[in-house]
């Protein structure tokens, strides 16, 4: 900003000059012409009417001539500086374009790279439980199959789309929480609003669904029994509204969120307390979790 107004201020200065110039001249032309009229009728006393018309003429000509091509000059030169100016400006913004071309396609590759880092390490997750493991090694590595699969599915859609810095929120959301809810007997219903929000915040709200919907299929239905887990995502003014249910058994007795010492529930917590946000935990019927995140808000495509 501080250059462009330096430019700007040396660019008025150039086409001000011969303004200025030509200014000065005619002043000085004016003043001489009066000079000139007073003097002449001492100068040239025996000058009939015309031969004196026609010196004043001449003279008035010549300082004429004299400021025209004073002036010329000036602006022939200001253009001259315009001219190579201009030339400086378009090759520097040349330059920065290649530059910012050359950096996006690095950052699609970055994206690229990252997504199949991910991707490969879920797999390598996913590979390790084909083995006979106990129970609760078998759980721990699907969870964290999950955690890496959220993070890889958000890069999967920046690469997808080209973006920057934003994603779609609410189709990735939508999306994490039907990998995980994909189990005979429960049905996934999602009411998400479309709308982009910035790519750090939506990482975190995806490993939040994440730890949701694990939590869900994992304690609110047990074997043989069916039901339904509802996600609703909502932009609100300036920030969002995050709603996560299930009809499933309920919260087991004496469960309280703020002082669970469970991962599942102190990863829930940390995830929400990273955006800022406020919880609610309605026990009954099954489980409902309200969040309400201030600074997460839709930004402009």
């Amino acid at each position: 900003m501080g250059r462009e107004r330096s430019t700007r201020g040396a660019r008025g200065r150039r086409l001000g000059a011969p303004v200025a110039a030509t200014a000065a001249i005619a002043a000085g032309t004016a003043i001489l012409m009066l000079g000139y009229e007073v003097a002449k009728e001492f100068l040239f006393p025996n000058f009939t009417k015309w031969e004196s018309h026609f010196v004043t003429i001449a003279f008035a000509g010549l300082c004429a001539g004299l400021a025209g091509y004073l002036v010329s000059r000036r602006l022939h030169r200001a253009n001259a500086e315009l001219w190579v100016e201009n030339a400086v400006r378009v090759e520097a913004e040349a330059e920065a374009k290649r530059a910012y071309e050359e950096k996006a396609v690095l950052l699609k590759e970055l994206q690229h790279r990252a997504k199949n880092s991910f991707a490969m390490i879920a797999s390598l997750f996913s590979l390790a439980r084909a083995d006979e493991l106990s129970p609760s090694c078998d759980k721990l590595l699907g969870e964290t199959e999950a955690r890496v699969r959220a993070i890889a599915d958000l890069y999967d859609l920046l690469y997808a789309t080209g973006s920057v810095r934003q994603v779609e929120l609410g189709a990735y959301l939508a999306k994490i929480a039907a990998a995980i809810v994909d189990r005979p007997g429960i049905e996934l219903r999602t009411d998400v609003e479309p709308g982009a929000a910035a790519a750090d915040q939506a990482v975190v709200l995806g490993l939040l669904v994440t730890e949701l919907s694990t939590n869900a299929v994992k304690h609110a239905f047990p074997p043989g029994r069916v039901g339904s887990v509802s996600l609703v995502a909502r932009f609100e003014g300036q920030g969002l509204r995050l709603e996560f249910s299930d009809d499933g058994v309920g919260a087991p007795p004496g469960l309280e969120a703020e002082s669970s010492g469970s991962l599942g529930l102190s990863l829930v917590r940390a995830l929400a307390k990273q955006l800022h946000g406020a919880w609610e935990l309605e026990p009954s019927p099954g489980m409902a979790w309200r969040f309400r995140f201030p600074r997460v808000g839709r930004l402009a495509g």
